[in-house]
């Protein structure tokens, strides 16, 4: 089962006056900003980029 399908089934418990978005959408910004920082600090610590910087600039 994909990922997005996994977190649309996770329920919502805010209220309707604070659903803008879907909470699946802010789960996925979420992994994809820890994503990133995973990727940069890989990059800094070894001063080249490594597979998953090209990996994630290829997406």
């Amino acid at each position: 089962m994909p990922l997005i399908e996994q977190l649309k089934q996770i329920p919502d418990h805010r209220h309707l006056r604070g659903r803008r978005h879907p909470l699946w959408m802010l789960l996925i910004l979420s992994l994809q900003g820890s994503r990133v920082v995973f990727v940069l600090q890989d990059t800094i610590l070894l001063g080249t980029p490594t597979a998953s910087v090209l990996i994630l600039l290829s997406q």
